[in-house]
């Protein structure tokens, strides 16, 4: 643009993209039909707000073209404002478009150079997503600025792709990045500027050219490499009554290999040995994962005399390209036994699969520290502390105050309570509440203490009519009793399971809220220690009522450690001292169960039956499979029932979402993840309160999330079980 009146129309256009509303078609004609800057910038200086943002930007129309400049002095001629001040004095207008020029100027070599980065490896794109965050801040036009910090983003999510080792993830990943290559490239192309369609569009070919030419690369070279192992290579397999024996084969492939699927593996039938069942594993196989696999064979009767035998076999696979892949003699010795050998595995995990409290010791594993700083603050000579100990449901809580009160010796006397046993159906609710805790109190000193006289214990008319006294004339009496039977500084310390029911009667109605004031009161007449254990609504309970809680020792009981895990699953059916677990048994059962003890004690109860069932003394992947499978499908899956922990907190009074809202969620994020990732937050339903209970359920420990927000259920056990009984959820969830 170099005179005035090749300027007239394409200024006024630009004129009119500074009006905050966007002007309909026609409305910047004048009556004969043509547009005019004279009036277009009328317009404009009537936009307050449209008018500051093209007087900040005049000077980058003004360094591109001196035309502009020329029109603009005779349009403010006669004004007062910046733009007039500015062009009047001309030797600062010239430093100003120099300046311009001079950031013009940078800005193309910047991104210049960015183009021509070499993006085959990681470290171009850090190189170019940092400088085009840098530029994004320096630039002049705000579409510019965002479209400056979507190319950074491209460049991010690029190094990401270089750096992935696994094959899915990364392949994953070029799908997207190409897509929004070519999305990005479109939207330019659509909407031009003069920066996006010379600058960031070549930069945007250079990427996706060097990204198709690594990834052709990649997969050119990424050939899957299996390695096969015999699990009980060092231990023996018993045949079966028609001589058939499972051997259990453990597939690796090696890490950043091609994935593949529909994997068998067979064996060349020699020396009288026959395939009775190939074994199938049709699912994609990744590099770096490793995978146990049946195969039945019927070894010759020779085979079984000498005990042991070679076993050749054949692996076949599918690449991702269809191509049908077969490698054979991969050679795996094969040791035989006999059901003599077999001595039937003891179950103490019975006992406790049905949801009991554990109180055997030997099976109470893991939680020694926790007991120990509960044990620490309780037997303080400071009466009126109260440690609060919350969790899922059937994570071991009650267990906990089991052996807490079997620690607890003399002077202390401990007393179990459990809100659960209160009489809600009665006029005051709350005073029957001190009777509980009198009565336990009372069964307490008649199993720990002896004959002590109680004939002086307040009746049920004195709590009635004066709970907060009678409780407190007791407590002094029973001091002072204990004192004089021999007890130094006795102590009281009542154990109170399900407190978080109180919160659900208060909700309900069938409790005051000014019961919480009473329970205040208690804790501050200092007659008494207590341990308060509740479900994981506790902290909204603590929350809902600050001031009535007080000072408190709080602590979240969740599952077991890595290594008290071990031990449960280990410990309680060891085989002359050792473990029965070979391969990746162990792992796939935490993984599974999360560590969580109640799952595990479910889990490993059912584990035993079947290993009992098939006289198998080691226990293998594959038979932490099959348990998997009978407990998630078919005549002996377990009930919805059973999973209600994972559900939701508490009663749907003071739960965040009813039980159905969260059913359809978990189903949801059952469904779109696998063993390895999450459900992305796109593939989870748009229902109410969404957020909240996705938040809910991570500080509850029932999800987890990934780096890239991609959300997965802990208890793997669960997600199966949903995504077996999908069409149960539907009816559970229909309104």
């Amino acid at each position: 643009m170099s005179s005035e009146g090749e300027v007239e129309m394409p200024l006024a256009f630009i004129i009119a993209s500074y009006f905050s509303e966007k002007p309909l078609p026609g409305s910047l004609a004048g009556k004969d039909g043509r547009i005019y800057i004279k009036d277009t910038f009328s317009k404009l200086l009537e936009d307050t707000a449209g008018y500051q943002r093209f007087e900040k930007d005049f000077i980058y129309y003004s360094a591109m073209s001196s035309a502009v400049t020329i029109s603009f002095e005779k349009l403010v001629s006669k004004s007062s404002s910046k733009l007039a001040v500015l062009l009047k004095n001309k030797n600062n207008l010239q430093t100003h478009r120099d300046a311009e020029m001079e950031r013009l100027r940078r800005e193309r070599n910047i991104l210049m150079t960015i183009s021509e980065l070499d993006y085959s490896v990681a470290s171009s794109f850090i190189d170019a997503a940092s400088q085009l965050r840098e530029q994004a801040e320096k630039t002049r036009f705000e579409m510019d600025r965002i479209r400056l910090n979507i190319l950074s983003n491209i460049a991010k999510d690029g190094a990401a792709y270089i750096s992935e080792p696994d094959y899915v993830e990364r392949e994953r990943k070029y799908l997207r990045l190409t897509q929004e290559i070519s999305r990005f490239s479109d939207e330019i192309k659509r909407e031009p500027t003069k920066i996006s369609i010379e600058l960031l569009l070549p930069i945007l070919q250079q990427m996706d050219k060097k990204l198709k030419n690594n990834f052709d690369g990649f997969v050119a070279t990424s050939a899957a490499q299996l390695a096969l192992s015999n699990v009980l290579e060092n231990d023996y397999y018993i045949p079966e009554d028609n001589r058939n024996v499972c051997v259990h084969v453990s597939v690796k492939s090696a890490q950043g290999g091609a994935p593949i699927e529909g994997l068998e593996i067979s064996a060349e039938e020699v020396q009288g040995l026959r395939v009775v069942e190939p074994g199938l594993s049709p699912e994609l196989f990744r590099g770096g994962e490793e995978r146990e696999i049946k195969l039945t064979i019927k070894p010759s009767s020779e085979q079984i005399a000498d005990a042991a035998f070679t076993l050749q076999c054949i692996v076949r696979y599918r690449k991702r390209n269809g191509e049908l892949v077969e490698i054979r003699r991969q050679a795996l010795p094969v040791r035989i036994g006999s059901p003599k050998d077999f001595s039937l595995i003891p179950n103490p995990y019975r006992e406790y699969a049905g949801g009991r409290s554990i109180d055997n010791p030997d099976m109470f594993i893991g939680r020694q520290e926790l007991l120990s700083r509960i044990i620490d603050i309780v037997n303080a000579d400071i009466s009126g502390q109260c440690f609060v100990l919350y969790g899922q449901k059937r994570s071991g809580k009650t267990s906990v105050l089991k052996q807490l009160k079997k620690r607890l010796k003399s002077p202390l006397l401990a007393a179990e309570i459990s809100v659960g046993a209160l009489e809600t159906t009665a006029d005051d609710p709350g005073n029957n509440f001190f009777q509980l805790c009198l009565d336990r109190i009372q069964e307490a000193v008649e199993d720990t203490a002896g004959l002590i006289n109680l004939s002086w214990w307040p009746q049920p008319a004195d709590v009635q009519t004066r709970p907060l006294e009678a409780f407190r004339i007791a407590i002094k009496g029973l001091k002072k009793n204990l004192e004089d039977c021999g007890w130094r500084l006795p102590r009281i310390v009542l154990l109170i399971d399900e407190f978080t029911y109180l919160y659900e009667y208060i909700a309900e109605g069938v409790l005051p809220p000014t019961f919480m004031r009473q329970w205040k009161s208690l804790l501050q007449m200092e007659l008494f220690n207590a341990v308060i254990v509740g479900q994981d609504s506790m902290p909204k309970f603590k929350q809902a009522y600050p001031n009535e809680f007080g000072v408190t020792f709080d602590e979240r009981i969740t599952y077991l450690s890595y290594n008290e895990a071990i031990r449960l699953a280990q410990d309680p059916i060891l085989l002359n001292g050792q473990s029965r677990y070979r391969g990746r048994a162990l792992d796939r059962l935490l993984q599974l169960t999360a560590g969580s003890p109640f799952y595990m004690q479910i889990f490993c109860d059912r584990l035993v039956r079947y290993m009992n069932q098939k006289q198998a003394s080691f226990i293998t992947e594959a038979d932490i499979e099959m348990v998997n499978s009978i407990l998630t499908a078919g005549t002996e899956a377990l009930p919805i029932e059973r999973f209600d922990p994972l559900i939701t907190a508490a009663g749907e009074s003071v739960a965040e979402a009813s039980r159905e809202k969260y059913l359809i969620l978990l189903g949801c994020i059952a469904k779109n993840s696998d063993a390895i990732t999450g459900a992305r937050l796109t593939d989870l339903p748009e229902i109410e309160k969404r957020e909240v209970m996705l938040r809910d359920m991570q500080e509850r420990d029932v999800t987890v999330s990934d780096a890239e927000g991609r959300v997965k259920i802990r208890v793997e056990l669960f997600q199966e079980w949903l995504n077996v009984h999908s069409d149960l959820m539907e009816l559970e969830v229909r309104p």
